[in-house]
């Protein structure tokens, strides 16, 4: 860019703007300064040559200020351009931490949205000099609109997601996606400056955010329509952006004048849109949440179901042969009510049922008692005990407590007309072999116990 300055006494003055000015002069609007030398003479004409421009908003934007005035706007407006990078940064741990969670799209859409949003302010405020001393100036220009468009296609991403099922419908959804990709390609076809399309892609690029603007009304009032509460946090956090964003887009276009208030706004409704949206996110993690809450605990109710006997609360067959191995310092116990289809043939099958928990409950009292141990109801009137124990004599402690406690509380229980029963065991103890194995081991002890008169206890030999 080269500067020439006219002065009342007819004399003139050239000043070479060269990339290094630029960077060294930037202002915290995205721009730069040029200080004009006082003469002795009056200045009089300021023309100004631009070597290919990228947009008329060189032209527009250009004013005229005093030194301290200048500096003063500069400052406040760094130190608040700050501020909103900090506050963006926030939304930015927020969403890692709950990605690490729930992994879900919606969350990656309002990290990428937010990111986009943290850069745009970086590159359209300056403020990515500091950082990048050394960026072309092309390439900070082009960064400014890829980064919104980032911003934008985040945010489409991230409100087709978070919204209800069948809020929008297919042909709409495309509409926005496409359309948010064809705003994304234009922004990197600025950053390649083609000749031809230097002036020209700016346009397209603006014009491209129009159906975007007009679709995400389309969608939030649909939704809000139909009393969609991810609506609600949309609506708010976006308006903002969708009025701020359109007066920007047309005074882009030349409708009308540029305006500073405008830039301002912009970057008043991106803040509000990420924190916005944040809540949202809140919304929807706690509601996901509670939802696979619910689920998970429907899954362990129906594992516990399937694990379970109906009839006597005990776990099932099921879930005994999950136990593989029969370890050292274990034992297995098989006990069988003795003459059990004889009191179903008698008493009947709802006494049968009462004398099936009634023993399920005698034996569940022992395990209490001693403080470990597992029942099973593995069979019509068969039940298996895990249990620990160190030696035979603490097996053969154990299973004689359960006998006894079948015969002393059907004794008891007498007055509520139940019959006598007893009960046989056969008992095995655990060297680390196969829960078949000892299975079988503790069957046929059963068998002997049953063939010896019932209602005593036999063990394996080991």
């Amino acid at each position: 860019m080269l500067i020439r300055l006219d002065y009342a006494d007819g004399s003139q003055r050239l000043v070479d703007v060269d990339t290094q000015m630029a960077v060294r002069n930037w202002d915290a609007n995205g721009n730069f300064w040029v200080p004009i030398q006082q003469e002795a003479s009056a200045l009089t004409a300021i023309d100004v040559v631009v070597e290919r421009p990228q947009s008329q908003a060189v032209f527009q934007r250009a004013t005229l200020s005093g030194f301290g005035e200048a500096s003063a706007r500069n400052y406040s407006r760094i130190m608040l351009y700050m501020l909103i990078c900090g506050t963006l940064l926030v939304p930015i741990v927020y969403d890692l931490l709950f990605f690490r969670v729930l992994r879900a799209r919606f969350l990656f859409w309002h990290l990428a949205m937010t990111a986009g949003t943290l850069l745009y302010v970086l590159f359209n405020s300056g403020l990515i000099i500091v950082v990048m001393p050394e960026i072309p100036n092309l390439l900070r220009y082009a960064g400014i609109f890829v980064a919104m468009s980032l911003t934008i296609l985040g945010l489409v991403k991230f409100s087709l997601q978070v919204l209800e099922e069948n809020l929008a419908s297919r042909r709409l959804r495309r509409v926005l996606e496409w359309s948010a990709l064809a705003n994304l390609l234009f922004a990197i076809l600025i950053a390649f400056d083609i000749e031809f399309l230097r002036i020209r892609v700016i346009d397209l690029y603006l014009l491209s955010v129009l159906p975007l603007l007009a679709g995400m009304v389309v969608v939030l009032a649909s939704a809000l329509l139909r009393q969609s509460r991810a609506a609600a946090f949309l609506t708010a956090a976006c308006s903002g952006l969708i009025i701020a964003g359109t007066a920007q887009v047309f005074a882009s276009l030349g409708l009308f004048g540029m305006a500073e208030l405008i830039d301002e706004a912009i970057y008043v409704a991106l803040v509000i849109l990420v924190v916005g949206t944040s809540a949202g996110v809140g919304d929807r993690f706690l509601i996901i949440k509670g939802e696979r809450d619910r689920a998970r605990l429907t899954a362990k109710k129906l594992g516990a179901m399937a694990n379970s006997d109906g009839m006597t609360g005990l776990l099932n067959r099921r879930a005994f042969d999950q136990n593989r191995r029969l370890s050292a310092g274990h034992a297995l116990l098989l006990c069988d009510i003795d003459r059990f289809k004889s009191i179903n043939d008698t008493y009947g099958h709802q006494r049968g049922d009462a004398v099936l928990c009634h023993a399920a409950r005698a034996i569940e009292g022992v395990i209490a008692a001693r403080g470990d141990g597992q029942v099973f109801r593995v069979g019509g009137e068969e039940f298996a005990v895990l249990f620990k124990a160190a030696t035979p004599a603490d097996m053969r402690a154990f299973a004689e407590a359960v006998r006894a406690a079948i015969e002393v509380s059907a004794d008891a229980a007498s007055a509520y007309d139940m019959p006598d029963i007893t009960i046989s065991i056969g008992g095995v103890l655990g060297e680390g072999q196969l829960m078949h194995v000892a299975f079988a081991d503790a069957d046929g002890a059963l068998y002997r116990a049953k063939e010896g008169g019932r209602n005593r206890c036999e063990f394996a030999e080991l």
